[in-house]
């Protein structure tokens, strides 16, 4: 389960990327707007999966939070 703190004021959505490496993310799903909280399934047991959010609107999109991590057992 991912959350994190709505701080925009202005924002279309999140998206949400997930990568095994810490290297390469991919998008997994982008949210609505005033969304704070995802659950990924369907993850491998004992598999270290990182991820990062940006909210995202038509003006441009915010930087991404710092990298989280979990792994599921």
């Amino acid at each position: 389960n991912l959350t994190w703190v709505d701080t925009s004021s202005n924002e279309s959505g999140f998206e949400i990327e997930r990568s095994t490496d810490n290297i390469t993310y991919n998008l997994i799903t982008t949210t609505a707007s005033n969304v704070t909280g995802f659950t990924d399934t369907g993850l491998t047991a004992s598999q270290i999966y990182y991820y990062r959010v940006r909210a995202i609107n038509v003006g441009g999109n915010s930087v991404y939070t710092s990298v989280a991590s979990a792994m599921p057992v």
